[in-house]
């Protein structure tokens, strides 16, 4: 699930709101995920206060373009280091 409110929706409940409307569209019982990006609060508050839980937290990477050579590029971590 995805949502988005224009700025001046924002802050009134419009978030949970909209969350709200859109479950109404799921069958009952089907799973529902929603990805919050870090620091976006709002989401988070609109999500929690629907009744949905943390599942699961992870930051996604990507190698800057032009990255400078010699740097790392986290290959060679083995999977002796976890």
């Amino acid at each position: 699930m995805g949502f988005e409110l224009e700025p001046e929706r924002r802050g009134r409940g419009g978030g949970a709101e909209l969350v709200c409307d859109a479950l109404s569209a799921v069958p009952a019982g089907q799973l529902v995920l929603a990805a919050v990006a870090p620091g976006n609060a709002a989401s988070v508050r609109a999500l929690l206060s629907t009744a949905f839980v943390p599942l699961a937290s992870m930051q996604l990477f990507r190698r800057a373009a032009g990255g400078r050579p010699g740097m790392s590029t986290g290959s060679e971590v083995s999977a002796s280091h976890y």
